[in-house]
């Protein structure tokens, strides 16, 4: 009688006190909400009628010979299946947070793969936080499943705060339908595409077949639109797929609130040429990464030294620099004005192939690291060169110079000599902490 005479409302905000923490919520019966359907039928009852309860989900898919979670032979849904048709229906109509993970065999879908995927896609006006990670999950499923721009339904995802697309595999491309999402989703803080090969439409191919070639320009129109006034609140941009220079410079200036840019393959040009290089302000930026772009005849672009010369971000605390061209010089110039520039406090440097050991000061790197005294972790990693006057490899991009004086530690004092506050060495081959 007790329980009874508590009203309903309240046991619903209790029972939502009792979900785990985690963002995506895996179903179990030892955790809520299932759990609390088991107590007792008046808890299941008010369970049920509690949509945010069922309002997250981490959900994988293992479709193989050998999976446990695989279709039923008589046709009828998995309890994979049965599980996401039950958790989204008993959500309503809130806003959802959804994780899923598809695990494919090379050996194609079957139909629960493609019903779990089509019943997620149903509900994306709903979606508030939405990850999407499997392997060769991209390849066609998207495009046949979402509608396109000819005369059919469109997505929209008007609730839509984070959304992120995470590939297994380099053959998996981002489909076009992606681009439906910009301009529908003016809440969008967080977006992320990682791993995919490139965007465009898969070439359609026969199993026997090679999969096609991407297509020869890396940037449709349509997806970079959404950087707009209304996109001003977007924080975190993260994309793995090849990316103009200019279209980086593009996405900067539109997006001032950035706290987070990652940009892996930066292709050329920066610019056309006659243009004029914008300067660029990010005051709320704390992570930069940006990576070259390799083409086949092993040419590295050398667009990310322009974009470091085209912007100032006071507040940076991680940079991460990659593959701006084992053939290049290391930009000395660049990197110490863009330092200077933005005078910010680096707390972590990572550098991956930023340019040829060869062509390099043997204390460019201290003096890089002199104009950053606050830096706590640091990596520096290449290839693993030949020495043919000591005969013998040295450790990648650093000169010896660089890496016997970055490695000192004081024993007294057990802290490192050149750099004080450094707390964390660590190369290719080896950590120093």
């Amino acid at each position: 009688m007790a329980q009874k005479s508590v009203p309903i409302e309240i046991w619903s905000l209790i029972f939502v006190e009792c979900l785990p923490s985690e963002t995506f919520i895996r179903p179990s019966p030892s955790t809520a909400p299932l759990s609390l359907c088991m107590v007792s039928p008046l808890w299941r009852d008010i369970a049920l009628q509690t949509s945010k309860l069922w309002s997250s989900m981490h959900v994988s898919y293992k479709n193989s010979w050998m999976a446990l979670d695989s279709e039923s032979s008589d046709g009828q849904m998995s309890p994979k299946e049965e599980l996401v048709h039950l958790w989204l229906a008993r959500s309503k109509n809130v806003p959802l947070s959804i994780k899923y993970e598809a695990y494919r065999a090379p050996f194609g879908e079957g139909p629960g793969f493609t019903n779990i995927v089509r019943a997620i896609l149903e509900n994306a006006h709903r979606w508030e936080h939405i990850v999407l990670w499997g392997h060769h999950i991209f390849r066609q499923d998207l495009d046949v499943l979402l509608p396109d721009a000819e005369g059919r339904r469109r997505i929209e995802t008007p609730r839509l705060k984070t959304f992120s697309l995470e590939a297994e595999s380099e053959y998996d491309w981002v489909p076009p339908c992606v681009s439906n999402i910009w301009p529908t989703s003016p809440l969008l803080l967080r977006f992320a595409i990682k791993g995919a090969c490139d965007f465009g439409i898969l070439h359609q191919h026969s199993d026997d077949e090679e999969l096609g070639d991407p297509p020869e320009n890396p940037s449709e129109p349509n997806f970079y639109k959404f950087a707009t006034v209304q996109y001003r609140q977007l924080t975190h941009f993260i994309l793995s797929t090849l990316i103009p220079a200019k279209d980086v410079i593009m996405l900067l200036s539109a997006i001032p609130g950035l706290a987070h840019f990652d940009i892996q393959k930066v292709a050329d040009p920066c610019l056309q040429p006659g243009h004029i290089r914008p300067h660029i302000y990010l005051p709320n930026l704390r992570h930069l990464a940006i990576g070259g772009y390799t083409s086949e005849n092993g040419a590295t672009s050398e667009a990310p030294r322009g974009i470091l010369d085209s912007i100032t971000v006071p507040g940076l605390t991680s940079l991460a620099l990659v593959n701006l061209g084992t053939d290049l010089e290391w930009p000395r110039n660049i990197m110490t004005a863009f330092i200077k520039r933005s005078q910010c406090s680096l707390i972590r440097i990572s550098f991956e192939d930023v340019g040829m050991a060869s062509r390099r000061q043997n204390s460019d790197f201290l003096d890089f690291m002199d104009l950053n005294p606050t830096v706590e972790f640091v990596h520096v990693g290449g290839q693993t060169r030949w020495d043919p006057a000591q005969r013998t490899f040295k450790e990648g991009w650093l000169q010896p110079k660089e890496f016997y004086h970055l490695r000192r530690i004081n024993p007294s004092t057990g802290r490192f000599v050149y750099c004080p506050n450094m707390r964390e060495f660590s190369t290719n081959s080896r950590a120093m902490s």
